[in-house]
Formats: structure tokens, sequence, C-alpha cells
């Protein structure tokens, strides 16, 4: 083969197949509108209620009264000082989750920073009439 290809009598042969998913031949007329998640209802963060508190949306469905998510942000940046990496002294995450039954995780004290470094901003909820 080597031989071959020195005297440049080589000759490479390819071949190509295009397949098919089975769903794509199931249903000719998909588009990606179709999709599920299109479907999902999604709620802003802050929602204003005429006679119920105001509530935040803290994870997918679940809201809090709009006072304790305040608390929870005053609460969250009040420890005075910096870190030796300059940021700012906050409480840990445990220390959150036991106060705050809401707070679950790292990405909830991503927000509580996000409503102290930018307020929280209510959308008022929309009128069926």
């Amino acid at each position: 083969m080597v031989a071959t290809a020195e005297k440049d009598d080589f000759t490479i042969v390819t071949e190509q197949f295009l397949g098919n998913f089975e769903d794509d031949m199931q249903d000719k007329s998909w588009i990606p509108a179709d999709e599920e998640y299109n479907n999902m209802k999604v709620y802003p963060d802050a929602v204003k209620s005429p006679g119920k508190p105001n509530m935040v949306q803290f994870q997918q469905g679940e809201f809090v009264e709009l006072d304790k998510v305040k608390e929870a942000v005053k609460f969250h940046g009040h420890m005075k000082g910096h870190n030796n990496n300059g940021s700012q002294k906050r409480p840990s995450l445990p220390t959150m989750k036991s106060r705050f039954r809401f707070i679950k995780d790292d990405h909830h004290l991503q927000k509580l920073r996000d409503y102290e470094k930018n307020g929280i901003q209510l959308i008022p909820e929309k009128s069926n009439t």
C-alpha cells in the first residue's frame, strides 16, 4: 500500500449515509413552538395582588411575602467589613436557611444580592376585566 501511494496511484473512496430519526418521520408538521417548555407558565419574580400580600417568587411555584424577602435582604447585607478577597461579609447559607425557610441554595442568596443591588421591582397583576 505504501508503494502505491509513493507512485501517486492511490484512491480514497468515501460514502455518506444520511438517515432520518424516527421522531422526525412520525410528525412532519412539528415546529419548535410545539415543545412542552413553550407551554409552561412563567411567573415574574414579584407580583402585586390586590387584597393579598405582595409576593415574590423564589423558586418555581413558590411565592414568599414581600416583607419576608425584604427582611432577608436586609439581614443578608447587614454585616460590616470585608473578607480577605474584598467581598462584603455576609451570613453563611446554613445561617440564612435556618432563619429564612424559603432560602434553599446559593442561587437564592444570589437573588438576595441582586435585590439588594437593584431593588425589588413589583409587577402589577393583570386584571381580568
